[in-house]
């Protein structure tokens, strides 16, 4: 009985592994085909499908071919990398400079981080969409006047310093029409800086 429930269990793991697999595969399929970019579900379908073959005894030596028969989970493993420098680059321990609206609703922050990451966040609390953000790239453009490009829309805004904060001006869009909520000034002040070392 026991090992009829192990090889069930088996059975079962394999077809959704199998099935996760397949999608991953399919998805790759339609970005060569049709030009469509879609993202495939990472490390699930080899999981599956490595505890499946654990299961059964005579799959135990092909049991690493799982990992390779799944599309996402190749993608995943070289993914991870640029994941953990995403993470480590928008850390806290990477803030340079944390910028927030006076006076805005909904309230808005910027934070720059070394190597030019930046995040724009808005709270939306009054229309129920709670934290709205974009990440993006900045630079010193000129004396501590910064240029931050919010990506993937191409918006561009100017923050130029203005007594004890700094005025955020919208500057243009580069290559598609706006689709961000942003008035043309806004007065942003700085309770965090840290020096750039």
């Amino acid at each position: 009985m026991e090992a009829a429930a192990l090889l069930a269990l088996a059975v079962l793991l394999i077809s959704i592994g199998s099935y996760v697999s397949l999608c991953n595969w399919m998805i790759l399929y339609q970005c060569f085909r049709y030009e469509k970019s879609n993202s495939t579900v990472p490390f699930i379908g080899g999981i599956f499908l490595v505890f499946g073959f654990l299961l059964i005894p005579s799959l135990h030596p092909i049991g690493w071919l799982a990992f390779v028969l799944d599309y996402g989970f190749l993608t995943g493993i070289i993914g991870l990398p640029v994941l953990f420098r995403e993470i480590w680059s928008m850390s806290p321990f990477n803030l340079l400079h944390e910028l927030r609206s006076v006076g805005k609703s909904p309230a808005i922050t910027i934070k720059l981080y070394r190597d030019g990451a930046a995040m724009f966040s808005m709270d939306h609390k009054v229309i129920q969409l709670g934290l709205v953000g974009f990440g993006g790239r900045w630079r010193n453009s000129a004396d501590n006047i910064f240029e931050l490009e919010l990506l993937p829309h191409g918006k561009v805004l100017r923050l130029e310093p203005s007594g004890d904060g700094f005025v955020c001006r919208n500057i243009g869009t580069r290559g598609t029409p706006e689709l961000l909520y942003f008035d043309d000034e806004i007065l942003f002040k700085r309770p965090f800086t840290r020096d750039r070392k």
